[in-house]
């Protein structure tokens, strides 16, 4: 692992690493990013340089000093990085070398090569005189870039490998979380709101329109009639709405609706309006049936991220990793 380039450090190891690395913060490892390029760590014989380390660090320092706001904060910010950065290099270490204790294992050439191709595609739109500029300009060969790709299937890998041991959320635990975290699923009122929307002077047509819907036309079907000829017409329906998404007056009409009622035409400024709700939610906990996938995914995530932090706890303590100040 000469290089790690930048697309190869998960957001998910940095926030899986954050208790791992306040837990080994009396390692002693104070790094002063003016000194020459040393050793930081050893871990089974191969070393990481602080060097490697700050080159890590250099996309993420502007995120991670955005809230600092004395000189004692920027430098703890970036002491915290530094030493997130090295036990997050350390664990990609352990788990490539995890990968190979299985000599039957092995990502195939042309899954690297498509993989190849996405980057390509994705981050230098598909221009590959851009991708080799940016490989010069990290004094990287096309070979190193290849590898670093097979590194970073392989953490995938063996992630993913944790995420499909752990069992499904059980429902019990999904009740649990449910009634143990009310305010996060609490909402406003919000009605489902349709409107039809004309220009000011056409308020005669717009009454016929809801004299129509009031007669029992659906309201989708008056409103899509209306709008035939114009090609930029407003849409229709609004989806749920809170009563802070509306004008004061439109917001006003639409709260005092229940499901299937019109409002009288209202003029505002150069538009005529006529609104419609298709339904209204109270305000108050939604019910766990409209919450229970949500919840099964923050469950789930949860499940994996532990699982992961005691599986590399496991090899950490198989591990011979050695520390220099």
């Amino acid at each position: 692992m000469k290089r790690i380039v930048r697309f190869l450090l998960p957001a998910v190891l940095l926030a899986l690493l954050a208790p791992l690395v306040l837990a080994q913060s009396g390692s002693g490892v104070q790094m002063d990013p003016n000194r020459s390029n040393r050793v930081a760590a050893r871990v089974e014989g191969q070393i990481i340089t602080t060097e490697e380390i700050r080159r890590e660090m250099a996309p993420l320092i502007p995120q991670v000093l955005r809230n600092a706001t004395t000189v004692e904060d920027r430098n703890r910010a970036l002491r915290q990085l530094e030493r997130t950065v090295l036990e997050n290099m350390i664990n990609r270490i352990l788990m490539l070398k995890e990968f190979g204790k299985d000599g039957k294992r092995e990502i195939p050439q042309s899954v690297i090569e498509n993989r190849l191709k996405d980057i390509i595609e994705q981050d230098f739109n598909g221009e590959r005189e851009r991708y080799l500029a940016y490989l010069q300009s990290r004094g990287q060969t096309v070979e190193e870039f290849r590898e670093d790709i097979r590194e970073e299937l392989i953490i995938n890998f063996m992630q993913g490998r944790m995420r499909r041991s752990q069992a499904e959320v059980s429902p019990e635990r999904i009740l649990e979380y449910y009634r143990q975290n009310q305010d996060e699923f609490r909402q406003e009122a919000q009605v489902r709101l349709l409107q039809i929307v004309l220009p000011a002077g056409e308020e005669v047509l717009a009454a016929e329109l809801r004299e129509r819907i009031l007669a029992g036309e659906p309201f989708r079907e008056v409103a899509a009639e209306a709008y035939r000829d114009q090609p930029n017409a407003p849409a229709v329906s609004q989806g749920w709405v809170r009563r802070e998404d509306l004008r004061g007056e439109l917001a006003e009409a639409a709260f005092a609706l229940g499901p299937g009622e019109v409002s009288e035409v209202i003029v505002l400024g150069d538009f005529a309006f006529v609104l419609g709700v298709e339904g209204v939610r109270e305000p108050g906990v939604l019910p766990l049936a409209e919450v229970r996938e949500e919840i099964e995914e923050i469950l789930s995530q949860r499940l994996s991220r532990e699982a992961q932090q005691r599986w590399l706890e496991r090899l950490r303590e198989k591990a011979f990793i050695e520390y220099y100040s």
